[in-house]
């Protein structure tokens, strides 16, 4: 499953080095089931050392907590649900319950391969980022809306898609993290003896949607751009502004109508809507083929934004210039490691992009200025 375990150095454990690591402090610590995960997620098929870290049995705890509470949120949601009597011809889908069991089945089908593959390094690592990026971090953020709602019927379409997806993703986790998937399995709606003995999931290839997954990435493409805009801007998550988008693409426009709602909710705005003009006092963001402006609170001053900015661009500008300097050094290049130089092209191509975001805050914001 795993080559030699070194220390986070890469260092051979040894009594003399004293790096010597005692599974069991481990445990007492992290946990067993993020030990146990780390190691899954460090492994390779070729049977590779593996340096293992705090930093990284830290990520695995914090995984393990994300399952956890996210569980435990679900399950604090179906108290007044019972799987058992819910006739699936009542669901009412939405783009983002047929997005998640499209991601899931793929999951699903994906796990398989790799486990008869013997890949349980690769396994993880795809579950770790379904489970976080995709589960918890869209499809729970989407469901609340309707499990806030006042829709009883759309809530038992949620409460289903919630029920069914967690149960097959503890199933899939349990060979990773038994511990803590069979403790969340024992609280669940309609589960049955224990998680060890269940059967592995099926999946269902007629739910799997290519048009759906990328109806829905563009959606949450959206939402984050506007989530960073917020950022960028010092905008509460929860204080509510003003949207506007342009787009010359009508199949975009009537997803962006259709969804509005949501993207209102999740993004935190008051309003989205389709303009003449540029509004006053907005600043873009481009998602594909559509312009977004959002509109900027009176409570912020544009001359100090344009100041804050400025001062950005030219601290951006230093930076930009020192990585160039040493990437156009001859004997920079001969001596440095390909990690580095890499990390060196990676770390200029993300300051060229801010900066590229900061020229345009500051041309819309001299507009109003």
């Amino acid at each position: 499953l795993h080559g030699l375990v070194r220390d986070e150095n890469g260092c051979k454990m040894s009594k003399s080095l004293k790096n010597i690591v005692d599974p069991l402090s481990l445990i007492d610590e992290y946990g067993a089931d993020a030990l146990r995960f780390t190691l899954s997620y460090l492994s390779t098929v070729g049977g590779q050392d593996v340096n293992l870290s705090k930093e990284k049995l830290r990520a695995s705890r914090n995984f393990v907590n994300k399952v956890w509470n996210a569980s435990r949120f679900v399950i604090m949601n179906l108290q007044d649900f019972k799987p058992s009597q819910f006739d699936e011809k009542e669901l009412l889908l939405e783009i983002e319950d047929k997005w998640i069991l499209s991601r899931l089945n793929k999951t699903i089908i994906r796990e398989i391969g790799l486990l008869n593959e013997y890949d349980p390094g690769q396994t993880s690592r795809e579950l770790y980022d379904f489970v976080w990026s995709e589960f918890c971090d869209w499809y729970i953020e989407f469901a609340k809306v309707r499990l806030y709602g006042s829709d009883q019927n759309k809530r038992k379409t949620v409460q289903y898609i919630l029920w069914d997806s967690l149960t097959k993703i503890l199933k899939l986790l349990h060979p990773f993290i038994p511990f803590v998937t069979e403790k969340i399995y024992a609280n669940f709606p309609d589960s049955e003896g224990v998680l060890i003995n269940a059967e592995f999931p099926k999946y269902n290839e007629s739910l799997i949607s290519e048009p759906i997954e990328k109806e829905a990435d563009f959606i949450f493409s959206i939402i984050r751009s506007l989530r960073s805009l917020k950022a960028e801007f010092n905008i509460s998550i929860i204080q509510e502004v003003d949207c506007f988008y342009f787009t010359s693409d009508n199949s975009e426009k009537e997803l962006i109508e259709r969804e509005s709602s949501k993207i209102c909710k999740i993004a935190g705005l008051s309003s989205l809507m389709y303009p003449e003009k540029r509004p006053e006092r907005s600043v873009k963001a481009i998602v594909s083929g559509v312009t977004l402006y959002l509109k900027l609170p009176f409570e912020i001053e544009v001359s100090k934004e344009i100041e804050k900015f400025t001062n950005k661009l030219v601290d951006l500008d230093r930076d930009i210039s020192k990585i160039l300097m040493r990437l156009n050094n001859r004997n920079y290049l001969k001596k440095a490691s390909e990690e580095v130089i890499k990390k060196d092209r990676e770390e200029l191509k993300d300051l060229e992009k801010l900066k590229n975001t900061i020229l345009s805050h500051l041309e819309d914001l001299k507009k109003d200025g």
